[in-house]
């Protein structure tokens, strides 16, 4: 059998891991935009219609960003809620 204790220690272990993979790619992500903003901003100096299509892109871009960090912030409480939950249990069986 295994202990409670034991348990609890994995699941947090790997929900910790995964909240970290999570993030670490987010941020990749963030770069590429950012990247990929300055080159088309770079680009769009040169024309202004180009110009406005940009900041079009860059408000969606924005948008999207705002919205996986929000998704991130509720999939983190949910973790955290998830361990409160077994460290309940786990004060109870002790």
């Amino acid at each position: 059998m295994v202990s409670p204790f034991v348990l609890l220690r994995v699941t947090s272990l790997f929900l910790y891991q995964q909240q970290q993979q999570h993030q670490q790619q987010q941020q990749q992500q963030q770069q590429q935009q950012q990247v990929q903003q300055q080159q088309q901003t770079d680009a769009a100096r040169h024309s202004p219609l180009k110009m406005q299509q940009q900041e079009k892109h860059l408000r969606q871009q924005q948008q999207q960003q705002q919205q996986q960090q929000q998704k991130q912030q509720q999939q983190q409480q949910q973790q955290q809620r998830e361990q409160q939950k077994q460290q309940q249990h786990q004060q109870q069986n002790i």
